[in-house]
């Protein structure tokens, strides 16, 4: 039996994708599948996914969409949300797997690290580390670029909000926390992409955030509407 399944919505990532796929590949822990949900890309996305052996399912619309979608198509006990432009290491699997297990986790996210020496950039992850470690024991933040969860956690709280356009990652963190124990890995750190910041400016990203998280401190939740009144466009496949 599959024990993992990995799930990676995409949208035009030729460039970024190989690289994921290669980290995937050079794992120690080998007990899983990759499944790429993707989203129609004009690129050579799906060529490169065949390549390396993924399950091609549908992704059109927003990731969440394509994660629920992915989900419905695996095999696995565990599922293990990527975005396709994070990196990590060869031991990334073994060792986080390892943990959940030892504590007894039904989901987790983890902490970040930028693939960037720019200062502000190291900051802002910086403090999003600190804000998941903080909020993890009562109303727990996650970054959908690395959420891992049991089957059956995702099953029962009917995975991703695909209404929801922003925050749909820590949505879906605070309702798994009120089913099941969810925590922040430890052992690894995933290295993640700043080209969201680089694209809408990291004042103009970072100031979008704040405002969706105050909405969701105070457990109001983030309408479409409310999302329209920001500057950020969230937009799933990248220039």
């Amino acid at each position: 039996m599959v024990k993992l399944s990995i799930i990676i919505p995409t949208l035009n990532e030729e460039k970024h994708l190989p690289k994921l796929l290669g980290c995937i590949k050079n794992q120690t822990y080998r007990n899983y599948e990759v499944i790429v949900a993707d989203g129609r890309s004009k690129d050579k996305t799906r060529q490169i996914a065949k390549k390396f052996g993924c399950r091609i399912v549908d992704g059109i619309g927003h990731p969440s969409k394509g994660r629920n979608n992915g989900v419905n198509h695996s095999k696995g006990r565990y599922i293990l949300f990527l975005d396709s432009d994070v990196l990590f290491d060869e031991k990334f699997l073994e060792i986080s797997i390892r943990e959940f297990e030892k504590r007894n986790l039904d989901a987790a996210t983890f902490y970040a690290t930028p693939l960037s020496e720019n200062y502000l950039d190291r900051t802002l992850v910086s403090l999003f580390n600190l804000v998941m470690r903080a909020f993890q024991y009562s109303k727990p933040f996650a970054g959908a670029y690395a959420i891992l969860v049991k089957k059956s956690l995702h099953d029962k709280i009917s995975g991703f909000d695909e209404a929801m356009p922003l925050l749909d990652d820590s949505e879906y963190a605070q309702r798994a926390s009120k089913v099941g124990k969810f925590r922040v890995i430890n052992g690894k750190k995933v290295f993640i992409s700043m080209r969201r910041l680089e694209m809408y400016g990291r004042i103009n990203v970072t100031k979008t955030f704040l405002y969706h998280y105050i909405f969701k401190l105070l457990g109001r939740k983030v309408s479409p509407k409310l999302f329209k009144t920001t500057r950020f466009n969230y937009q799933f496949s990248y220039k």
